[in-house]
C-alpha cells in the first residue's frame, strides 16, 4: 500500500469520526433539548388541565345548586318532608310526583346533559324523581358499596355547596357513565340569626356530560367554539393526550381517539402509581397505558382520589430531530466523499515533494548516482529532500576519493608486480649462474681425480 493511499485513508477515516461524533454530539444535545423542553411544556399543560377539571366542577356544582334553589323545589321538598312526617301518603305522594314531573319538565328539558334528577331524604332514600320508578331507591347504600356520590356528605352541609363524584358507570341508570352531583336543599324559611334552614334532604344530579370533561380537558371544545388555546395544543401535537384516572387505575374521561375508554381502560403507568401510592406529582419520560414511551406531566387531584395527567408520544416530540439526523447523515456522506475526493488530488499534491524524493531513491538503487531529489518547498519536507541530496552528494565524492584510491592502489600493483617480474628473472639468471659453477666444479673434479691414475 502506497503512502499516497495510506494518506487518503487515514485522513477519510479521521474525517469520518470527527463528522460521526459532531452528528452524535449534536443528536444527543437536541434529543436531550426536546425532552426538557416537552416535559416543561406538558407540566404547564397539565397544570392548566387540572384548572379547567376544576372549572368543569364548578359548573356542574352551579348548576346543581341553582337546582336546589329553585323556589317551587325548596318549597314541594319541604312540603314531602312533613307530609311524609305527618303520615299523609297521599299528600305525599301527589307532592312528590308532582316535584319528578318539575324536574323532568321545567330543568332537565333545558339541560340535555342531566339524565336523571332526584331527591333524597336524610337517609338516602329517593323521594322524588324524575323518573318515578327509581322513588324508594337506597342511595345511601349504593354509596356505601361503590362510591357512587358523596350524599354522606351533602346532608351534613350547613352552607350552599355541591359535592362532585368520579366518573362511574351504572347500567340500571344509564348506559353512558355518569357524574353525580349532590347538594343540600335548604328551606325557604330563615333561622333567627337570618340563615337558611337545612332540610333533611339532598338534590341528587345524575350528568353524563363525560364528553364535555374530555373535551374541555383537551382543548376540543375550545376549538369548537373559536379559541386558539386548544388548536395550538392539537396542532402542534398530533398524539397528545389528556385524561383522568381514578383510585380504582381506570380511566374517567375520553381518551383522544376513543371515547368508549371511560371506565374501560386500564391505566398502571408511572404518573398513577406515583399520585396514589406516592402522592407525588411527576413529569418526565415513562410507559404511557398504551405501552409506548411518551413524555408528559400528572397532577394529584387528592380530594377527588383522581390522577390527571398530560402527555404525547416521545416519537412525535423528537421527529424533527429526525429529519435533522437524516440531514446531517446526507451531509456528512457527502462532506466524506468531497474530502476523499480533495484528499485524493491534493493529497497528490501534498505528497509530491516525498514522491520526488522516493523516485530518486529508487533511480539511486539502479545505479544512477547523479539522480536529486527537486527542492521546492522550505518546509520539513524540502529540508529533507535538501539533506536526501546533500547525502548523494557525499555519496558521489566518496565514490571519487575512492575511485582514485583504486586507480593508485592498481598503479601500485602495476609497479610491484614488474619488481616481482624481475626479481624472478634475476632470481632465475642467479640459480642458473649457480648451476653452471656447480657443474664446472663437478667437471673440474672429476679432470683432477684422472690424472692422479
Amino acid at each position: 500500500m502506497t503512502l499516497r493511499v495510506k494518506f487518503v485513508l487515514f485522513f477519510t477515516a479521521l474525517v469520518f469520526l470527527l463528522i460521526g461524533g459532531l452528528m452524535y454530539y449534536i443528536s444527543s444535545y437536541t434529543n436531550s433539548y426536546l425532552k426538557r423542553d416537552a416535559i416543561n411544556n406538558f407540566r404547564v399543560i397539565a397544570e392548566l388541565a387540572e384548572s379547567t377539571y376544576f372549572t368543569f366542577t364548578d359548573l356542574v356544582k352551579t348548576r346543581t345548586i341553582d337546582w336546589s334553589s329553585d323556589g317551587y323545589v325548596r318549597l314541594t321538598t319541604e312540603k314531602i318532608i312533613n307530609s311524609r312526617a305527618g303520615g299523609n301518603s297521599e299528600e305525599y305522594q301527589a307532592d312528590a310526583k308532582a316535584l319528578g314531573d318539575y324536574l323532568r319538565e321545567e330543568k332537565m328539558k333545558y339541560d340535555p346533559d342531566v339524565i336523571i334528577a332526584e331527591v333524597l331524604d336524610g337517609n338516602g332514600i329517593v323521594i322524588a324523581s324524575s323518573r318515578e320508578e327509581r322513588v324508594g331507591v337506597d342511595e345511601k347504600s349504593e354509596e356505601q358499596k361503590f362510591g357512587a356520590h358523596r350524599f354522606s356528605q351533602a346532608i351534613l352541609s350547613k352552607q350552599i355547596e355541591a359535592f362532585v363524584s368520579q366518573v362511574i358507570s351504572e347500567e340500571d341508570e344509564s348506559d353512558k357513565p355518569m357524574i353525580h352531583v349532590v347538594a343540600r336543599i335548604f328551606s325557604s324559611s330563615k333561622s333567627a340569626d337570618g340563615s337558611l334552614i337545612p332540610l333533611d334532604a339532598v338534590l341528587f344530579v345524575h350528568f353524563s356530560n363525560t364528553d364535555m370533561l374530555g373535551e374541555i380537558l383537551s382543548g376540543r371544545r375550545q376549538m369548537a367554539q373559536g379559541a386558539l388555546s386548544g388548536r395550538v395544543l392539537y396542532e402542534q401535537y398530533k398524539t397528545a393526550n389528556i385524561y383522568l384516572v381514578n383510585n380504582q387505575h381506570l380511566m374517567i374521561s375520553p381518551a383522544r381517539d376513543d371515547r368508549s375508554a371511560i371506565l374501560r381502560q386500564r391505566v398502571d403507568s408511572a404518573p398513577v402509581h406515583n399520585c396514589f401510592n406516592n402522592k407525588k406529582e411527576i413529569a418526565d419520560e415513562y410507559i404511557s397505558y398504551n405501552g409506548k414511551t411518551v413524555i408528559g406531566a400528572s397532577m394529584c387531584l387528592e380530594t377527588e382520589r383522581l390522577t390527571l395527567i398530560a402527555e404525547v408520544e416521545e416519537e412525535e416530540i423528537l421527529k424533527p430531530i429526525s429529519s435533522v439526523q437524516r440531514v446531517f447523515v446526507a451531509s456528512g456522506i457527502v462532506a466524506v466523499l468531497a474530502g476523499s475526493l480533495a484528499l485524493t488530488f491534493g493529497g497528490y499534491w501534498f505528497l509530491k515533494p516525498l514522491i520526488n524524493i522516493a523516485d530518486a531513491a529508487r533511480e539511486v538503487t539502479r545505479g544512477n548516482l547523479d539522480a536529486r531529489a527537486p527542492v521546492k518547498t522550505k518546509d520539513e519536507i524540502g529540508g529533507l529532500a535538501k539533506t536526501f541530496n546533500q547525502m548523494l552528494d557525499g555519496i558521489h565524492q566518496s565514490n571519487e576519493k575512492l575511485s582514485e584510491s583504486n586507480q593508485k592502489m592498481s598503479e601500485s600493483a602495476r609497479v610491484l608486480h614488474e619488481k616481482v617480474a624481475e626479481l624472478e628473472r634475476f632470481k632465475k639468471l642467479m640459480v642458473g649462474r649457480e648451476l653452471k659453477m656447480v657443474e664446472m666444479k663437478k667437471k673440474i673434479k672429476e679432470l683432477g681425480g684422472g690424472g692422479r691414475i
